[in-house]
Parts: C-alpha cells; sequence; structure tokens
C-alpha cells in the first residue's frame, strides 16, 4: 500500500505563511532529507524580534533572496539587517511580480518556471555556490509567495537529493492553500492601485504547472545535477549540496 504524501508544515512565524523546511521527504533510495537545512519561504515583510528570534533558533544564517531590485526596492528584506545572517540578492524575473503586473500576464505560470530554468540557469547556479558555502547553517531561500521563483528551486534541490516528482510536485501544490488570504488581499490590492484583474493562474499552484518545468528539466538537461554542472557548479559544491540534503 502507498504511503500519503503530505508536504512540509509551515513555520510559526509572524507575517509569513509559507516558511516550510524542505526535510522529512522519502528520496527514491529510501532516505530522507534532512531538517534544518533548507526553508523555502515567502517574503518576510515585517516581522517581530520574537519570530527573528525563532529564525536564528531554527539555525538560518543565510537568506538568499530572489526577487527583482524593483520588489526589493519596494520592500525591503528585513532578514538583511539581522547581524548574524549573510544576505544575498538574486534577482530572478518571474513575468508577474517583480514587474509590478505591468507586463502581459502569462497564461499560466508552467511557462514562467521553463523561462526561469533557461534565463536564470547562472543566478541558480551562484545560488548552489552560496549554499555549498553555508553547509553547516539553515539556508532560506525566498521570493514575495514563495511559490514561483522559490518553487523552481525548490524542485531543483528536491530533484538534487532524489525526492521523485510526486513528492516534488505536493510540496509545491500546498503553497496555494498557504497563500491564500494573502493572494485574495493581493488580488484586490492590485485592482485598486493599478487597475489590473491578475488572471486566477497567476496565483496558482496546480501541479501541471510544475510538472512542466520537471518534464523540460529532465528533456533538457537530464536532472538537476546536470542542470546544475551546465550552470558552472563544480562538482564538490554539488557533493556538499548533496550532503547538506541527505546524509
Amino acid at each position: 500500500m502507498d504511503t500519503e504524501i503530505t508536504a512540509s508544515k509551515p513555520l510559526k512565524i509572524d507575517t509569513t505563511f509559507n516558511t516550510r523546511d524542505l526535510g522529512g521527504y522519502k528520496t527514491k533510495d529510501g532516505k530522507t532529507t534532512k531538517m534544518r537545512a533548507f526553508l523555502r519561504s515567502d517574503l518576510p515583510a515585517q516581522i517581530t524580534d520574537y519570530s527573528k528570534k525563532v529564525l536564528l533558533d531554527y539555525g538560518v544564517r543565510c537568506v538568499v533572496d530572489l526577487r527583482s531590485l524593483a520588489e526589493v526596492n519596494s520592500m525591503p528584506n528585513p532578514l538583511r539587517s539581522i547581524p548574524e545572517i549573510d544576505y544575498y540578492l538574486l534577482p530572478m524575473l518571474d513575468q508577474t511580480t517583480s514587474q509590478g503586473f505591468n507586463g502581459k500576464m502569462p497564461d499560466h505560470m508552467g511557462t514562467v518556471y521553463i523561462d526561469l530554468l533557461n534565463n536564470s540557469q547562472i543566478n541558480f547556479g551562484k545560488m548552489f555556490h552560496i549554499f555549498a558555502q553555508h553547509k553547516d547553517t539553515t539556508n532560506l531561500f525566498n521570493c514575495t509567495a514563495g511559490k514561483d521563483r522559490t518553487g523552481v528551486t525548490a524542485m531543483l534541490l528536491l530533484n538534487l537529493a532524489g525526492v521523485d516528482s510526486e513528492t516534488i510536485l505536493v510540496d509545491y501544490e500546498v503553497t496555494e492553500s498557504n497563500m491564500h488570504t494573502v493572494f485574495e488581499k493581493q488580488k484586490v490590492m492590485i485592482k485598486e492601485k493599478y487597475g489590473i484583474d491578475v488572471p486566477d493562474s497567476v496565483f496558482s499552484s496546480e501541479r501541471f504547472q510544475m510538472e512542466m518545468a520537471i518534464d523540460y528539466l529532465e528533456r533538457k538537461w537530464g536532472d538537476a545535477e546536470k542542470y546544475l554542472l551546465d550552470a558552472a557548479v563544480s562538482e564538490e559544491d554539488i557533493r556538499i549540496v548533496k550532503s547538506m540534503l541527505v546524509d
């Protein structure tokens, strides 16, 4: 009988709803991904001293922010100001949030994820090098909602760890329910501020969207390891990140 796959639960942190550990997932060879190695997250736009302490106590010492310069200037990441945390900005464009919802809206996010794999490969490579430099800490990576740019990053990490596609999709799908209240408020705000009706698909995390990215990754590169090697990530850095993910 197949065991039901359950997505990781969000940490209890003020003003974030989708800060989740990539640990606890089974790999194809029967191992389990390590806890406190990687946190995927939405943006902690405002954060209390209590939540800062929660993250520091959890082990977070490295934060990689995947938002565009415009997003960062509009809403700085408060984790950047914590002395104990090394903060890195690696801007990636998602055709929606990163452009202030002013561009042409995609029909669905699957094509955006494929564009990210193609057009942000260098920055994905830089990110995994950063991860390898912080092998003894918890690495947090975020965009705005923790769904798209963060979702592709989580997919690459879990694929590298040897986690199967079904588990990766379950991890991806739960974002929509975690962020539902926030997304509803964003829709109203964008309509009032910009006069733009954002398609529901932009806020969706239906599995077919990430399936497109996984299928494309496998067709073009084979797997995350080959993708990262093609992004100039060293074999040693890949070995280190793998060891961070699983024993």
